[in-house]
């Protein structure tokens, strides 16, 4: 009977003791796990993904866009003896409006504007002397051109300078109101530009622009009248303008 016991005993502490080691052994199990299974890998990424992104980018900064302006010039005339003999001044006031269109390729421009210059002044007796008769002069300059804008030269891209040039075409007329239409001259005129300046950003539309251009007309004049006299051909000249626009799109 006692070694029925003593038997009994030991078969009964041996599952004890199996099931005490397995509780005492099974933490470094699961501790040696978990870290394991905490650790998550992100999921990958291409590079395609990531140029994608990129492209996505430098796309949105080099959006078309436009700024349509408002323009005051002043223009020193080429044929300066001539426009002061008739009109009493060799510079001439204009006024016009255009449009760049921008962000083509990121900095490159075109450009489209036209402006008004006109002034009254005596007819002359086919020499150096005035006739007394009146006689309208009225020019109007229409500019096509392609530029460059130096786009970031400056932090936030707030004053960008600019350079362009391209083709002009000028209507050229002299009006005389007593007269007849024979008195009277229209002609077209095909010449150059090459212009250069600063655009400002006064606010998020708003910018300001002035600009010095250089117009070319030759062959226009001098075939007879006051500028054979003076032996001046050219209806072109310095001018110095400042452009008042809005910015729409792009950048």
């Amino acid at each position: 009977m006692c070694a029925l016991a003593l038997v009994g005993m030991v078969i009964g502490v041996a599952p004890a003791a199996a099931q005490v080691a397995s509780t005492e052994t099974l933490p470094p199990v699961v501790a040696a796990a978990a870290p394991a299974a905490s650790i998550v890998f992100p999921a990958s990424v291409s590079l395609d993904d990531q140029q994608r992104a990129y492209r996505r980018g430098a796309g949105a900064s080099s959006a078309v866009g436009a700024r349509v302006f408002g323009l005051l010039e002043l223009q020193h005339m080429t044929a300066a003896q001539s426009f002061q003999t008739v009109v009493g001044t060799s510079t001439l006031v204009g006024f016009g409006a255009g449009a760049d269109i921008t962000g083509i390729s990121d900095g490159l421009f075109l450009r489209m504007a036209l402006s008004e210059m006109s002034k009254s002044g005596t007819r002359t007796d086919g020499g150096l002397f005035p006739n007394g008769i009146t006689v309208n002069v009225r020019m109007v300059p229409i500019d096509f051109a392609v530029g460059w804008r130096f786009n970031h030269l400056v932090s936030g891209n707030t004053v960008t300078p600019f350079i362009g040039g391209g083709a002009l075409l000028l209507r050229y007329t002299e009006t005389t109101p007593s007269g007849t239409s024979d008195d009277n001259v229209s002609s077209f005129f095909f010449g150059y530009e090459a212009f250069g300046g600063v655009d400002i950003r006064v606010s998020r539309v708003l910018t300001v622009a002035p600009e010095v251009a250089f117009r070319g007309v030759p062959n226009a004049i001098g075939k007879g009248g006051v500028s054979q006299s003076f032996n001046e051909t050219d209806l072109g000249g310095v001018a110095f303008r400042i452009t008042v626009g809005a910015r729409f799109g792009g950048r």
